[in-house]
């Protein structure tokens, strides 16, 4: 159950590199109070039961606690927009490089897209233009280089997995998500940001051995993290590099 409460005095938004973003006050059946970053907000959220004195005093210090939070490290709550191409454009994913055509062409009439050798070449009709153009073509250059590298991820998976890990992994998933860098399925599939193939070899394998290890542990206990920390010793480096920086990964 939650609810916005309404009786709570207005705090003031809270900058976010030159963006404002707004403060929300939920109450729901919790035991302890948080504030996070989350739809485009700052929210705190409150216990139900908690009376409106102490509710005022708590609001208070979470306001303030992750305002301080944010002008020490904006990067950690810039929100985080789906990745986008420019004609002319070379990345490197995976270490490997690609090239990116995209022409909105006055005598397409359907959408063609395919890859020739390392160049994406993608062609739209003009109903296709501005944000619409940027979004489709974003989608389908991340499908076809997600085709073009995916053999090369589930090597790099099965190599950690056969040495440390020895799970079954029926599928390997490559999606241009908001949220989360990675995920392990019930059935142990995995998911990996299309994002993470653009970053540093070292954030990626954090995100793999996390993701296997959840075929081991389902949650993150004392166990999971000691067994990410005997693969990977000094992944606590990695992991708050991630934290404070996922909103930087870009395709640019």
């Amino acid at each position: 159950m939650m609810k916005t409460d309404a009786s709570m005095e207005e705090f003031a938004p809270i900058e976010i590199l030159g963006k404002q973003f707004g403060i929300k006050v939920e109450r729901r059946r919790i035991k302890n109070a948080y504030a996070r970053f989350k739809s485009g907000h700052i929210v705190i959220e409150l216990p139900l039961h908690m009376g409106p004195i102490r509710s005022r005093t708590v609001t208070g210090l979470l306001y303030k606690r992750i305002k301080r939070s944010i002008e020490k490290n904006p990067n950690r709550y810039a929100q985080i927009n789906h990745l986008t191409f420019r004609n002319g454009q070379s990345i490197r994913v995976l270490g490997r490089s690609f090239t990116i055509e995209i022409d909105t062409s006055q005598t397409a009439k359907k959408i063609t897209y395919f890859l020739e050798d390392s160049t994406v070449k993608i062609m739209l009709p003009m109903k296709y233009d501005g944000e619409k153009a940027d979004e489709k073509a974003a989608r389908l250059a991340i499908n076809l280089i997600s085709e073009a590298v995916h053999k090369d991820l589930v090597e790099r998976i099965e190599n950690f997995n056969q040495i440390y890990f020895n799970s079954t992994v029926p599928r390997v998933i490559i999606r241009d998500a908001l949220k989360v860098m990675g995920s392990c399925g019930p059935d142990n599939s995995i998911m990996i940001n299309f994002r993470m193939l653009l970053a540093d070899p070292k954030m990626l394998d954090y995100i793999i051995v996390h993701e296997l290890t959840h075929t081991k542990f389902r949650n993150h206990s004392k166990m999971f993290w000691l067994k990410v920390s005997s693969v990977l010793p000094d992944y606590k480096e990695t992991r708050r590099w991630l934290r404070n920086n996922l909103s930087t990964l870009s395709a640019s």
